[in-house]
């Protein structure tokens, strides 16, 4: 019988499950997303290949939890920043710093890494319902600040913000990008 290594069988299986979703990260960041194979992550983890199937049965499987779990992160976060705001302008503001730190960030980079390469089903349906999900309270700080077609404006929001993450990536300013992107969004909404 193997041997767990916490203190309940719980708690072992969901440090398998995080070392294996480590792993699948950190092949999708050192291959571009080409090397996320059930050998490749069980030889990453310092698993055995059969102990993965004991948690997905597929790398798809396991791409598809990987992509949910990292975007669920970013949708949690979204409305974290945002239910802290006190009205919908300060909500907009919050919404654009979140998606900034997400887009800048390492878990952005292993989900496009995932979406590079051979995008299995169940990945397109996660990314779409969880971006619509992080999306869903600009959408209604929007309508609360009167704008008329508010998902339009949303989604040119994340375009605003979408550019400004690519400018912070080619070595821009977080400061002062997310500032003009601030800048250029209210005006936007404003006229």
């Amino acid at each position: 019988m193997p041997r767990i290594s916490a203190p309940t069988l719980v708690e072992h299986r969901e440090r398998q499950r995080e070392a294996l979703l480590d792993a699948a990260r950190e092949l999708a960041l050192d291959t571009a997303g080409q090397g996320i194979t059930v050998a490749a992550v069980a030889e990453r983890a310092g698993l055995a290949r059969s102990s993965v199937y004991e948690y997905y049965p597929s790398t798809d499987s396991l791409m598809a939890h990987l992509v949910t779990v990292d975007l669920s992160h970013l949708a949690d976060d979204v409305a974290a920043r945002m239910s802290r705001a006190a009205d919908a302008e300060q909500r907009v503001a919050a919404f654009i710093r979140a998606w900034i730190a997400y887009r800048t960030g390492r878990a952005q980079k292993v989900v496009s890494a995932v979406l590079a390469g051979a995008v299995p089903p169940e990945c397109t349906a996660a990314v779409a319902y969880l971006e619509t999900s992080a999306t869903a309270p600009l959408v209604a700080a929007l309508n609360e600040l009167g704008v008329r077609d508010p998902e339009r404006s949303a989604a040119f929001v994340r375009g605003v913000v979408d550019q400004a993450a690519d400018r912070i990536a080619g070595g821009g300013s977080l400061r002062s990008e997310t500032a003009a992107a601030e800048r250029f969004i209210y005006a936007g909404l404003k006229g």
